[in-house]
C-alpha cells in the first residue's frame, strides 16, 4: 500500500486487491492470485509485474473478510445455478479490500467482482 501512499485507485475505489487468474495450462480450479494496486499502463512500478485486467460484465457480491468464503461457496454453490449466468473463465475474479480502521480484519468490508456471461 506504499506504493499508492493507501489512497483509492481511481475505478476500484480502494487501495489494495486481488485478482485471481485462471491458469491456462493446469486445472479447471487453479488461479494464479496476484495481490497488488491499480495502476495505468504509463505508470509501471520498477520491480514489479504488471496485469491487465480486460473489460468485461461482472457481478458484484459485498461481504467481509470474515464471511468472504462463506459467500465464495454461495456464489458457485448456489448464485450461478439460480440465475442463469456463467462464469467468463477468460477473465479474473476481483476481490477488492477496504480495512476499517482501529477495526480487526476479519471486519474488513471485501467486494467481489466476477466476470460473467448471461
Amino acid at each position: 500500500m506504499q506504493l499508492n501512499n493507501g489512497r483509492p485507485c481511481p475505478i476500484t475505489n480502494t487501495s489494495l486487491l486481488t485478482a485471481y487468474f485462471r491458469k491456462e495450462s493446469k486445472g479447471q480450479n487453479e488461479f494464479l492470485d496476484v495481490l497488488g494496486i491499480e495502476t495505468s499502463s504509463r505508470d509501471r512500478i520498477k520491480g514489479f509485474e504488471t496485469y491487465t485486467v480486460p473489460p468485461s460484465t461482472y457481478a458484484e457480491f459485498n461481504c467481509t473478510y470474515k464471511t468472504s468464503m462463506k459467500t465464495n461457496r454461495y456464489i458457485y454453490g448456489s448464485w450461478f445455478s439460480s440465475t442463469g449466468f456463467e462464469r467468463d473463465d477468460h477473465k479474473p475474479n476481483i476481490v477488492a479490500y477496504f480495512p476499517v480502521p482501529f477495526r480487526p480484519i476479519n471486519e474488513m468490508f471485501v467486494r467481489w467482482w466476477i466476470p460473467v456471461i448471461s
